[in-house]
């Protein structure tokens, strides 16, 4: 081990520590809000605004911990013969979307003056991708995608090279402890413990986007062209997989929903998912469609209330119908909410994510329009193959560029055990 991997290894070994000691800062501030909230206090009450704040404050130095830590690796692995494939790279200049914008360049201006030709010659293999992305861009591509999309930045992306992964989780039953009756006797085996398996199965999603002459001509001039494409293919590409990892329905006659069971089509098919009617009993505010939820995991299982990553994802009506009731402001004429509103949006202590997707309304047992869904957000999965396509043509008849993205992406979850999925939302809150 050289000098560097020595530092590397002595700074990694630091962060962890001090990762851990922010923690374990946070898990006790967790714990308080966790007991005010079964002594049904108020989510605007003073206490738990200020130790909000605390957790606040803590996560954010996590964060910035981590980030740093983040930076830093990348920095010192950019020159070295080893260095990391994952790192982010530009996609502005990556050469991939645009393979060389002299030429796309010089045939925009030829088509401009009633000469295509070098356009339709040229398509494909000197301008315009036509193949896998290299590694890097791929792994970038797929790290704004989550960027992009609310959900898909706080779930776990499992970026496989096969088409199928196991995600296997270990059950652990109660008092399987057992003596042994004489030396050398056989212990009984308790059953106990238990493997459930659930597997991701990627299917092919293609995603078009359509460039016009002037759009490349204007982006080319500014020197942003190939940035501008990969943006917006990111931004549709992440942004859509969000809609259908909520959304998502096989049985539905909808030409996009069908492509894939999303997370809620699967909770309503598990029996280990813990069902809640807000209708009964009605809940009377917004805070209590939290509450009442928050109420039905502890009966599932009192246990999850550890996790620090527990995250309640609702519309985001009923998101601003909450911060309109606990939300605190300095003066009587400032609208900015300045705790628990937008953008940190908090119901004791756990995140509240206003997620734009949970529009759809149309299969009752599937709906999102009027569901909240708390689980730890790392439960949920984004299955993503690295192998990602993108071919493109120049369309003579409608003077555009069409990018084609073929991905093989799917929806699943750890356990169904840690989600509580509420429907029923009293109208008066959307």
């Amino acid at each position: 081990m050289n000098e560097l991997e020595k530092l590397i290894a002595e700074l990694e070994k630091r962060d962890a520590a001090m990762a851990a000691t922010i923690t374990d800062q946070i898990q006790p501030i967790q714990k308080s809000l966790d007991s005010l909230n079964e002594r049904d206090t108020s989510a605007g009450d003073q206490k738990v605004k200020e130790l909000e704040a605390k957790l606040v404050d803590g996560e954010q130095k996590l964060e910035q911990m981590r980030e740093d830590q983040r930076q830093f690796m990348l920095s010192v692995n950019t020159n070295r013969p080893d260095a990391l494939p994952e790192s982010r790279v530009n996609l502005n200049g990556c050469n991939f979307f645009i393979k060389d914008v002299a030429k796309l360049k010089a045939g925009i201006a030829d088509a401009r003056a009633g000469n295509p030709g070098q356009l339709d010659a040229a398509t494909g293999a000197d301008m315009f991708p036509a193949g896998e992305m290299p590694p890097e861009v791929a792994n970038s591509f797929i790290d704004l995608a989550e960027e992009s999309a609310p959900t898909l930045g706080l779930a776990t992306t499992l970026r496989q090279t096969a088409n199928a992964r196991n995600i296997d989780e270990l059950r652990l039953g109660q008092r399987t402890m057992r003596g042994q009756s004489a030396e050398l006797a056989a212990v009984s085996a308790p059953s106990g413990v238990t493997a459930a398996r659930r597997t991701t199965s990627c299917v092919v999603n293609i995603l078009t986007e359509d460039f016009s002459l002037d759009f490349l001509e204007d982006n080319i001039a500014q020197g942003a062209a190939e940035g501008q494409i990969a943006g917006k293919m990111i931004r549709s590409f992440g942004q859509q997989q969000n809609d259908l990892g909520w959304n998502g329905r096989d049985a539905s006659s909808d030409a996009f929903l069908t492509l894939n069971d999303g997370w809620i089509a699967l909770m309503v098919a598990d029996g280990d998912v813990t069902d809640l009617d807000l209708a009964s009993p009605a809940a009377a505010t917004a805070e209590e469609c939290f509450g009442f939820s928050f109420k039905a995991l502890l009966a599932a299982d009192a246990r999850l209330a550890s996790l620090l990553t527990l995250t309640y994802f609702c519309p985001p009506a009923l998101a601003q119908t909450y911060a309109e009731e606990v939300a605190a402001r300095e003066t009587a004429s400032s609208d900015d909410i300045q705790l628990n509103g937008f953008p940190n949006l908090r119901y004791f202590g756990r995140r509240v994510v206003p997620e734009p997707d949970f529009s759809e309304s149309a299969v009752s047992e599937s709906d999102t329009a009027d569901s909240v869904v708390l689980t730890p957000a790392d439960n949920l999965h984004w299955a993503v193959q690295r192998q990602l396509r993108v071919d493109s043509e120049w369309v003579p008849r409608n003077q555009m560029f069409q990018y084609t993205l073929a991905a093989r992406t799917d929806f699943e979850y750890s356990t169904g055990r840690a989600i509580v999925k509420s429907v029923n939302v009293p109208a008066a809150f959307l």
